[in-house]
């Protein structure tokens, strides 16, 4: 396959991976192919309902890395005054949304968004997330929603250390390691509840290895978490729940029958 088939195949995928997410490619108001700018050309601009461009999309022959692409697609995003970035090559897809200070690079979606969620995520940008370390947790920080429910000092300095390490560092992945009777879920659901109200999260998902702890982190949940509807994966998503909840219990089991989880848990998955 010649470069120039290679790139018409890629376009193909791309248009396709656009339907799947709601676009209309018929629509000049939703979509605008290869715009000239005074910087090179824009092969997809990508539109809110009014028909402002919200989203750059750059497309990259199948096998090429569209993440190569980044610098180039920002120059193209920045004379637009369109705030989202897509790198794809129709297989693998990449997002940037460049003009928020904390998120200083693309990272890899499962699918491409709708015009809903960007909309969304344009408006969260104007109300961004408070500082984790803004909610300020002491001893009786869920006191209001059991009397006898008290962090100790322990897992108070865990969340302490997170919050920091997430506002100021920009680290992202955690490892917490706890003995058994140390109150490990009760800390998760503090934590949770901590990015949730502080906006750093929309959604979370919980993963367990067997449904009898799905079980038991649920009771916990329940109590610390009332307002974002914890549900358990399994059984919310047979009764229609699952799309209102903030938080989802889920064994791995039930998340790699057909793959679930890149179609049910990407990072533009609407709640």
């Amino acid at each position: 396959m010649n470069s120039g088939q290679n790139e018409a195949f890629s376009r193909i995928l791309i248009d396709r991976a656009l339907d799947a997410s709601g676009w209309n490619l018929l629509d000049p108001k939703q979509i605008q192919f290869e715009l000239h700018t005074s910087n090179g050309r824009a092969d997809y601009l990508l539109k809110d309902k009014l028909g402002r461009v919200l989203c750059v999309l750059e497309a990259k022959r199948e096998d090429l890395d569209p993440y190569d692409a980044k610098e180039q697609a920002r120059g193209y995003a920045e004379n637009l005054k369109a705030p989202f970035i897509i790198l794809s090559n129709g297989r693998e897809h990449w997002f940037w949304n460049y003009e928020r200070a904390d998120q200083r690079d693309a990272y890899r979606i499962e699918r491409l968004p709708s015009v809903e969620d960007l909309e969304r995520l344009r408006f969260k940008n104007l109300q961004p997330p408070r500082p984790l370390q803004s909610e300020i947790v002491r001893p009786d920080y869920l006191h209001h929603l059991k009397h006898d429910l008290l962090l100790r000092r322990y897992q108070i300095k865990a969340m302490e250390e997170v919050a920091q390490r997430y506002d100021t560092e920009g680290q992202r992945k955690f490892l917490l390691e706890m003995a058994t009777g140390t109150g490990k879920t009760l800390l998760c659901a503090a934590l949770i509840r901590q990015f949730l109200t502080t906006r750093n999260a929309e959604r979370v998902l919980f993963i367990v290895d067997r449904i009898e702890l799905a079980k038991q982190t649920m009771e916990d949940f329940a109590v610390v978490l009332p307002e974002f509807n914890p549900v358990i994966f399994k059984t919310a998503r047979r009764t229609g729940q699952l799309l209102g909840s903030s938080v989802v219990v889920a064994t791995i089991q039930s998340l790699m029958v057909d793959r679930r989880y890149r179609e049910e848990f990407t990072p533009f998955y609407l709640i």
